[in-house]
């Protein structure tokens, strides 16, 4: 194999130190500046709903109407397509 994984892993000009802070503007790409995202779903709905932690960020309200529906509609789960998308666009977007 060779010595090329110490010229391209330890290169710092291909691979940077990941412990230090980022040297680019956060704001860059964002011309009017990014809006600031607010969690919607609180701490007790999250654990009433039974939302696993893994799943507990800004989309989780989502998750919780997706799940919601589900309970509602069970077997015809296909209904709650609508909230599924909601749910599936924002961790897309995340």
């Amino acid at each position: 194999m060779g010595n090329w994984a110490n010229k391209y892993y330890l290169d710092p000009l291909h691979t940077p130190d990941h412990r230090s802070p980022p040297t680019f503007d956060s704001a860059y790409g964002f011309p009017n500046g990014r809006k600031a995202r607010v969690m919607v779903a609180t701490e007790e709905e999250m654990k009433s709903a039974k939302i696993p932690l893994e799943d507990r960020d800004y989309c989780a309200h989502y998750l919780i109407k997706y799940k919601a529906c589900k309970a509602k509609n069970w077997p015809w789960a296909v209904k709650c397509k609508h909230e599924k998308h909601e749910w599936d666009y924002c961790e897309y977007e995340e």
